[in-house]
């Protein structure tokens, strides 16, 4: 990346129109992300994941196991979104603060990661956050807007008078929060506000069910779409 660059007026905007025209689906981007940046391919479920984000319907939820990369992938979902509209507030929830900070760390990374982002880099300078818990996109991309571009919280952090545009709940459920019924049943109020956080946007679930009990089995009930991939599944001769 280009230490100490001197922008002229509007010549972010030129950038980020060219990285339009460069990443029109998603999997365009996700592809240099995984590349770039990981060093590996995508497999053809990632890939799928990616269509799904893309083109599923504003409630939705992705399950799959563990090490199918499904928050890798909504985090560069996330940078797309960025791209193609640098206005738009995203909102990182998890089961704990720590965990939603790694998240929005990751988006951070992908954001410096990419020489071709540079144009999307916030200058502190003129007022920019950059921190994980509160990161801007550049002001002269963003406009004026008191939220951050990218905040996380924990499921039980204060989530009033939060916004967003796009809300991704990012296993909010674990082991600790959902033993008991009265555990649930409080993770299930504290989920009813996100309506409110993102009253026209995106509410994206991502997680594994805990038990059969889980909370994401009510999530239908309540307009979610759910798509599962699973981790193993019977061959030709099995079936």
């Amino acid at each position: 990346m280009k230490q100490g660059r001197t922008w002229e007026p509007g010549e972010r905007w030129k950038e980020l129109d060219m990285l339009r025209v460069a990443y029109p689906e998603f999997t365009d981007f996700l592809y240099d992300v995984m590349t770039g940046l990981m060093g590996f391919e995508c497999s053809d479920i990632q890939l799928d994941i990616a269509l799904y984000l893309q083109d599923g319907p504003l409630y939705r939820m992705i399950q799959a196991q563990r090490g199918q990369a499904k928050t890798t992938i909504t985090a560069a979902y996330a940078v797309w979104r960025q791209i193609h509209d640098p206005s738009t507030r995203i909102l990182i929830v998890s089961a704990g603060g720590k965990q939603a900070n790694e998240i929005s760390g990751w988006v951070i990374q992908i954001i410096r990661g990419m020489p071709e982002l540079e144009c999307l880099i916030p200058d502190r300078s003129s007022g920019d956050r950059e921190s994980v818990e509160a990161y801007d996109i550049h002001h002269e991309l963003k406009g004026p807007e008191k939220s951050p571009s990218i905040a996380c919280v924990g499921i039980t952090s204060n989530l009033q008078g939060k916004r967003a545009d796009i809300l991704i709940a990012d296993d909010i459920e674990s082991t600790k929060n959902s033993q008991t019924e009265h555990q649930r049943d409080r993770l299930r109020h504290l989920t009813l506000d996100f309506s409110s956080i993102c009253s026209k946007g995106d509410i994206i679930y991502l997680g594994t069910p805990q038990s059969v009990e889980s909370i994401y089995n009510g999530l239908v009930s309540r307009g979610y779409d759910i798509r599962i991939w699973p981790g193993r599944y019977p061959t030709e001769d099995e079936l």
